[in-house]
């Protein structure tokens, strides 16, 4: 009897156990599906990592990331971005570039003169760096005063600006970038990025549209559905010799008149010269972009 009764009591024990087993269990699936969906819609995870050729783009849930260097000497960089309709971009801007002049070589036979004009444009100190809305380390006054040459007038020297440029199978991408920049001011082709600012799609105007810092509205005429976001710092655009010569037209002093010749001589020695005045600056940004559904 005191055997039956120690057998049924082991079954109730472990009938027990098994119960309890089970329901811690089915307790832990569910924190764990819990857990998941939480860390799932909180931190996007990585679908893909690709090198755009000018930095990298993170492809994440829902989002895209994208990270581009934008050296200054360079006349103009691509995004790999395309504009979309259904999507927005934010764009973050950190770094600092300076636009100072800065000839490789001077090519002046006397030594005195030579030496002078090296000490007149010696740019060791860097008293041009600009952060990327163009207003100046130093502090002091960053407007730029009128200059014809200016890829955009309205917007500091060393300003970051963005355009738009057609990218499928044939296009010569460089040709297009070349070819859009050299209009300077004439139109709506470029628009200024600066430290931070966001492109949409207006539905009702059926344009895209740029706000920096979430109030100066800047519209995106001539970009379209699919072409690609590219970015430039804002410098001086040379179309022909005469863009320098008029340049130097109130440099009345020697120095001036042999920078000119230096700088006529080096134009003509290039074989695409517009972006002339871009090579001898100095830094980088760094964009980070956002791309995501409105």
């Amino acid at each position: 009897m005191a055997d039956n009764n120690y057998l049924e009591s082991a079954i109730k024990d472990w009938r027990f156990l098994l119960r309890t087993f089970i329901l811690i269990l089915g307790i832990a699936a569910i924190l764990f599906g819990l857990t998941y969906s939480v860390i799932k819609f909180c931190f996007p995870y990585i679908d893909t990592i690709e090198n755009n050729g000018n930095g990298f783009t993170l492809h994440l849930r829902g989002k895209i990331l994208t990270v581009v260097n934008v050296p200054a000497c360079q006349f103009g960089t691509v995004t790999g971005i395309k504009l979309d309709k259904k999507l927005k971009i934010s764009v973050k801007t950190s770094g600092l570039v300076s636009t100072a002049a800065d000839p490789a070589k001077i090519n002046v036979h006397d030594e005195t003169e030579k030496n002078i004009l090296e000490l007149r444009m010696d740019r060791d100190l860097h008293l041009g760096w600009r952060d990327p809305d163009g207003e100046r380390l130093t502090g002091e006054d960053s407007k730029t005063g009128k200059n014809e040459l200016l890829l955009k007038q309205d917007a500091n020297y060393g300003c970051l600006l963005a355009f738009a440029v057609p990218i499928s199978e044939g296009v010569d991408v460089t040709k297009e970038i070349i070819e859009k920049l050299s209009k300077r001011n004439e139109n709506q082709d470029v628009i200024k990025i600066g430290k931070k600012c966001d492109i949409v799609f207006d539905k009702d105007k059926q344009q895209y549209i740029a706000t920096i810092e979430g109030e100066k509205y800047q519209p995106f005429t001539d970009a379209k559905d699919g072409e690609e976001l590219c970015f430039v710092i804002n410098d001086s655009v040379v179309n022909d010799k005469s863009d320098i010569e008029n340049n130097f037209k109130n440099g009345k002093d020697k120095y001036s008149k042999i920078q000119k010749e230096i700088e006529i001589h080096e134009y003509l020695d290039l074989n695409e010269p517009r972006y002339f005045w871009y090579l001898d600056n100095r830094g980088s940004f760094t964009a980070t972009i956002l791309q995501e559904k409105e």
